[in-house]
């Protein structure tokens, strides 16, 4: 997500990005207040204009955004928030690929979208995790990318060790409080996925739990810290998943999170926090940490209190 740029810059970036939202009848109260938290937030632009009058044309929006790589961001935040609006039409979806297009192209999200009003959300699925597998060493824990190379009976073997040891962590430490979320949440620890464990790692560092609107919340703040594909294709998954119930066939959310106000709040506290967070907690070796009091890794990380 586009952090560190110019007010100019952002502003074109929240007038094109209401543009592509809008449509004959306009942005969604939702759209439009995930919008204003992410320029107040993630812009410092507490002003922003949203009216209809400020929405920029595709083609304006190509004229005053011509870096590369903002024009991706750009992009993918136009997918996101497009993920916003329920039910997901097609006039809309083909407005957004129009703004996309302007800006040079598609990327993951307008992608995957595209596949699922097409194909439903098994072929969406499978072409986040097509885009996502190259990415997901990343983010996985060392010892978990180890164990994924080898044969079932010694995974489990090695998984069941690594269970033991989180378990005999003492009070207060790191791998207290991961044992601590994984069982108020009933997940096995690295049976079900082996990429999940890195990411139960983040959940615990991070403070947010295991809730529609804490996924969200975690994938924002880690995409904050590093604006990297892996962050950002998790961030989109967590919005098709919690926020659309898109991405996994006969998965619907019951309330879309963004739709309450005060959840936009905790996502603009997400932004703040991922910005004043020093290094990406997502990365490194967790299980050489296991043992450290919860507060010293909050402090290696730098992460804010919640």
């Amino acid at each position: 997500m586009p952090r560190d740029i110019s007010t100019a810059d952002a502003r074109y970036v929240a007038s094109a990005c209401l543009g592509a939202i809008s449509g004959p009848d306009g942005a969604t109260d939702e759209q439009l207040a995930l919008l204003r938290a992410i320029a107040a937030h993630l812009w410092q632009l507490p002003d922003v204009d949203l009216s209809p009058e400020a929405a920029l044309t595709a083609g304006e929006s190509a004229d005053r955004i011509t870096d590369g790589s903002l024009r991706r961001r750009t992009r993918e935040l136009m997918v996101m928030l497009e993920l916003c609006r329920h039910p997901l039409e097609d006039t809309h979806a083909e407005r957004v690929e129009e703004y996309c297009h302007a800006l040079g192209g598609d990327g993951h999200g307008i992608a995957i979208v595209r596949e699922y009003v097409s194909a439903g959300a098994g072929a969406a699925f499978e072409d986040w995790m097509r885009r996502f597998t190259p990415e997901a060493a990343e983010t996985m824990e060392p010892v978990m990318v180890e164990i994924s190379q080898v044969d079932d009976e010694e995974a489990a073997a090695r998984i069941a060790q690594i269970e033991a040891e989180l378990r005999a962590a003492a009070p207060g430490t790191l791998g207290a409080e991961f044992v601590s979320f994984c069982d108020r949440n009933d997940f096995e620890i690295g049976a079900k996925s082996l990429i999940l464990f890195g990411h139960d790692m983040t959940h615990v560092i991070s403070g947010y739990e295991a809730t529609s609107i804490g996924e969200i919340c975690n994938s924002v703040m880690k995409l904050m810290i590093t604006d990297s594909d892996a962050h950002w294709l998790e961030m989109l998954a967590s919005m098709m998943i919690h926020e659309t119930g898109i991405l996994f066939p006969g998965y619907e959310p019951h309330v879309s999170p963004l739709a309450d106000p005060a959840n936009i709040e905790l996502v603009a506290m997400a932004m703040e926090r991922g910005r004043a967070t020093t290094s990406d907690y997502s990365v490194g070796d967790h299980m050489s940490m296991i043992h450290w009091p919860y507060d010293d890794v909050l402090a290696h990380y730098g992460v804010p209190p919640l």
